[in-house]
């Protein structure tokens, strides 16, 4: 994967990732997705805002991994999505526009 293009857009920024601060990320993406399922029922609408939250996690994760932040801020959704896009490639692609579009449903909202 080219990170150049993500750097280059101020989107991420270096960073030298310990395996506990990846490892903490998969596990807060484990517990939303878990707290998503027990709440399905009674609130969907926090259960799918939980769910795309530990979709994030897992992302920020996978990015940290390669030694990639994303920085902080508004756009840091588009980022990650953004950063999905390089690092799934085109088999993730409907995915990845689903994540941006959620991200800038909740910015407008």
């Amino acid at each position: 994967m080219d990170a150049a293009p993500l750097l280059q857009d101020g989107l991420f920024r270096p960073h030298r990732t310990t395996p506990r601060q990846t490892t903490r990320r998969l596990q807060a993406a484990a517990r939303d997705v878990r707290d998503a399922r027990r709440l399905l029922k009674g609130d969907p609408a926090w259960a799918a805002a939980l769910a795309l939250q530990g979709t994030l996690q897992a992302l920020r994760a996978l990015a940290f991994h390669a030694g990639l932040r994303p920085v902080a801020g508004a756009r840091e959704e588009d980022a990650v999505g953004q950063f999905a896009a390089a690092a799934l490639g085109p088999q993730a692609m409907l995915e990845v526009a689903f994540l941006l579009r959620v991200g800038q449903a909740k910015r407008r909202a």
